[in-house]
């Protein structure tokens, strides 16, 4: 139980840390443009069908002499955090589910964005009413770390449906 729970928050702090410094240093205005990307001005275009369901396509303006289609930001899979505060308070965590090349070129590049359930919905509203949002991607690539924490997602889940509670010592958290 232990040796799970220790692999469970070396996993998180592993992805999530990255992210959360390079927010925290754009907030207090000292990032370096080599440890986090950062998008201005990201607009909602369209509910999209996607990979994995509906998704949210954003445009956004694109910082100078980046060349999206033929970088390794905003990968399928990539982990970004969207706010409409400056990440103050307010934000909602998605993933890339699509960067078409057709799109990603010129100054206002496109991307569709899976929006984790509860903020989806919200997000589309906000989008529709012509909300401005900042978007920061993770440094780290989130896909290579989904699968394990939704392995650990449903091993509690099929545990706590078999009628024997959580073997995990964190189901909240998951």
């Amino acid at each position: 139980e232990d040796y799970v729970a220790t692999h469970f928050w070396l996993l998180r702090e592993d992805c999530v840390a990255p992210l959360r410094d390079g927010i925290c240093a754009y907030r207090y205005g000292t990032l370096d443009a080599r440890d986090m990307a950062v998008f201005t001005d990201v607009r909602t275009v369209c509910l999209v069908p996607g990979r994995s369901g509906c998704t949210l396509r954003v445009r956004f303006r694109a910082p100078p002499g980046l060349d999206l289609a033929s970088s390794n930001r905003l990968l399928y899979g990539s982990l970004v955090c969207l706010s409409a505060d400056g990440f103050q308070s307010d934000w909602v965590w998605a993933t890339v589910d699509a960067r078409d090349p057709d799109r990603c070129c010129g100054p206002a590049p496109e991307v569709d964005l899976l929006v984790a359930a509860p903020g989806a919905k919200a997000v589309a509203d906000r989008g529709a009413a012509g909300e401005v949002w900042t978007m920061a991607e993770s440094p780290t690539y989130f896909e290579a770390y989904r699968h394990v924490l939704e392995a650990l997602q449903a091993l509690a889940a099929d545990t706590a449906s078999a009628g024997g509670g959580s073997p995990l010592p964190f189901p909240d958290t998951l």
